[in-house]
C-alpha cells in the first residue's frame, strides 16, 4: 500500500479523503459563487489604476434654480439636504458641501451659503442656497459607465444591496485564497517553496502600497 505524502499545513487529522474532497468542493463553488464579482473587481482594478485608459471624459456639470417654496427656512445643512433630496427624488444620503464661510463665499446680503453634496455611482448633486434666497442652486454631474462602476467598486455613495455583495465577493475571495492555498499544499511542492512564494507576494505588496506609493 503507498503511503499518503503528508499535507505540509494541515494536521493529520484533517488529511482524510473526505476532508479533501469538501475542500476541493468548497474551493470550486465559492469560485462559481463569486466570479462575476470577482471579474468586475478585477476589470474596475486596471481601469482605476490606468485612469479609465482614457476611454472616457467627464461629464460638464449642468447648473440649475429650484424655487423655494414661501416660509420654508432653509438654514441649516439638515433642512437643505431634506428639501433637495424630496424635491430631486435622491435616493442617497447627503453631505455637508464646503460649509459655511468658507471656499463657497458669501450669499446675498452678506449671508453665509449653506451647501450639501449627494453622491452616487451615477451622478452627483451640489446644492447650494443662500438663507433669505427665493431659489436653490443647483449642479449636477452624471457619470459614464465607466465612472460609474469605478465607484461602485470604490463603495463611494452605493446601496446596501451592492455593499452586501461586496461583502460576499471581498470574503469569497478569501475563502478561495486560504483553500486555493491548503489545495496547492496537498498537491504540489515542499512547504519552503509554498512559503517563499507567499512571503515575496506579500513583501511585494508591502513595497508597492508603503516605499513606491
Amino acid at each position: 500500500m503507498a503511503i499518503r505524502k503528508p499535507h505540509p499545513f494541515l494536521p493529520r487529522a484533517a488529511q482524510s479523503p473526505k476532508a479533501m474532497k469538501w475542500l476541493r468542493r468548497a474551493h470550486s463553488w465559492i469560485g462559481m459563487t463569486i466570479s462575476a464579482g470577482a471579474l468586475l473587481f478585477a476589470i474596475t482594478s486596471i481601469l482605476l489604476s490606468h485612469e479609465n485608459f482614457g476611454l472616457e471624459t467627464a461629464a460638464v456639470p449642468v447648473a440649475s434654480e429650484m424655487p423655494v417654496p414661501a416660509g420654508l427656512a432653509l438654514d441649516s445643512e439638515d433642512a437643505l439636504g431634506a428639501f433637495v433630496k424630496g424635491e430631486l427624488g435622491l435616493r442617497s444620503s447627503w453631505r455637508a458641501g464646503m460649509g459655511r464661510g468658507s471656499g463657497m463665499g458669501m450669499g446675498m446680503g452678506g449671508a453665509e451659503l449653506v451647501a450639501v453634496n449627494f453622491a452616487s455611482p451615477g451622478d452627483v448633486v451640489v446644492a447650494s442656497y443662500a438663507p433669505g434666497a427665493a431659489s436653490v442652486s443647483i449642479t449636477r454631474q452624471e457619470r459614464g459607465l465607466i465612472a460609474t462602476i469605478n465607484r461602485m467598486h470604490l463603495g463611494n455613495g452605493i446601496s446596501t444591496g451592492w455593499k452586501a455583495m461586496g461583502d460576499v465577493v471581498a470574503w469569497g475571495l478569501i475563502l478561495m485564497c486560504v483553500t486555493g492555498f491548503l489545495l496547492w499544499g496537498r498537491l504540489h511542492g515542499p512547504r519552503l517553496l509554498a512559503l517563499g512564494l507567499l512571503g515575496s507576494t506579500l513583501a511585494a505588496s508591502a513595497f508597492y502600497f508603503t516605499v513606491s506609493a
